[in-house]
């Protein structure tokens, strides 16, 4: 179990530090090498795309077979990450904590399995300073372990539907969060890449990008998922502002796929 401490000065989905303590031990396998010097301070970086409008109860897109790399030469208490998600959370009046994803990465901490191999991540999160959630505790978002990831493209997505928040990797379901838990209104859906250093990778590389397609979104609870529809003349619009700097790249290639990518 990971658990994510959110940062208050951007949005919710942004992961600024990791505290990592898995129960579950999953077997471990040898990627490719690794990218770029570590810095000696973590700073968090993420690009991709949201979707508002109306409610959007689930997200889903299918991320192909790239190896998603951390910094080299670690220094001290060294926290990483590089990930992509597909996730859903609130707009109005949202908070660090809330959000509902799933998606797969790796990660580096004294805690963390094994740095050198990709898992899937599920996480769900809420604030009680967020509309609907006045009598609940707060919950920072926990990214549960959902397994190893295997070689290959792979659907990840968000699926709101009896009562329930269900997480799924190619159609099956890997966590779920009970509706009553997460008391505020999903509202806007996302498919975004996640660094914790400038040395992390962000999505592909310029050779081999990470391309997300198949983009949908679920607009009530237990509805159809019906296929985005962006603009790909538009830049990507989830941002933070001024960020990422070069090199991370985000670029819209269709009504329903962008790709992420890092050029070093």
């Amino acid at each position: 179990m990971v658990e994510v401490v959110r940062d208050r000065r951007r949005e919710a989905s942004a992961i600024v530090a990791i505290l990592l303590a898995l129960a579950l031990a999953f077997p471990t396998g040898v990627l490719a090498a690794e990218t770029a010097t570590c810095s000696d301070a973590y700073q968090n970086r993420w690009s991709g795309q949201n979707l508002t409008g109306g409610q959007k109860h689930g997200a889903s897109g299918r991320a192909s077979a790239t190896v998603l790399n951390l910094c080299t030469s670690p220094i001290g208490l060294s926290v990483d990450l590089s990930v992509y998600f597909s996730n859903i959370t609130p707009t109005t009046g949202s908070h660090f904590n809330d959000i509902v994803q799933i998606g797969y990465g790796k990660c580096r901490s004294p805690n963390c399995p094994d740095s050198n191999t990709l898992y899937y991540y599920w996480a769900w999160g809420r604030d009680d300073a967020t509309p609907g959630c006045e009598a609940f505790a707060d919950q920072s978002p926990l990214l549960w372990n959902a397994g190893t990831w295997a070689s290959g493209a792979h659907t990840f997505g968000v699926n709101h539907v009896s009562n329930q928040y269900r997480g799924y990797v190619d159609g099956v379901i890997e966590a779920s969060a009970p509706e009553s838990g997460v008391c505020w209104t999903p509202a806007k859906a996302l498919w975004f890449g996640e660094t914790l250093d400038f040395g992390d990778q962000l999505g592909g590389v310029l050779a081999s990008k990470l391309h997300v397609t198949l983009t949908t979104y679920q607009s009530s609870e237990g509805g159809t998922f019906t296929y985005t529809t962006f603009n790909a003349s538009q830049a990507c619009n989830y941002q933070i502002p001024g960020n990422p700097p070069a090199p991370y790249f985000c670029d819209l290639t269709g009504t329903s796929s962008l790709d992420l990518w890092t050029d070093r």
